[in-house]
């Protein structure tokens, strides 16, 4: 994942939330996730509580970088084969 949105979606995908979830979760307005998500919005602004709400490292969001989640506990949910 080279992008804030595709990790952002990716994200939100595991931990199994839809946008208005997200929305609720994180203080910002589903149309503000739904344009962080098709690259009409960077992000970078709104990343801390995107990245507070969802359970991961601002640095991963932001950048790819490092861990997915600061918590060493944290597993995200994965999907189940269908």
């Amino acid at each position: 994942m080279k992008t804030l949105q595709e990790r952002l979606k990716f994200a939100r995908k595991e931990a199994f939330l839809t946008q208005a979830q997200l929305s609720v979760r994180s203080g910002l307005s589903q149309s503000t996730i739904a344009q962080i998500e098709s690259g009409r919005n960077s992000g970078t602004r709104y990343a801390d509580l995107l990245a507070k709400a969802l359970g991961v490292s601002l640095d991963w969001l932001l950048s790819g970088e490092g861990p997915i989640s600061t918590n060493p506990l944290f597993s995200p949910p994965r999907r189940r084969a269908m």
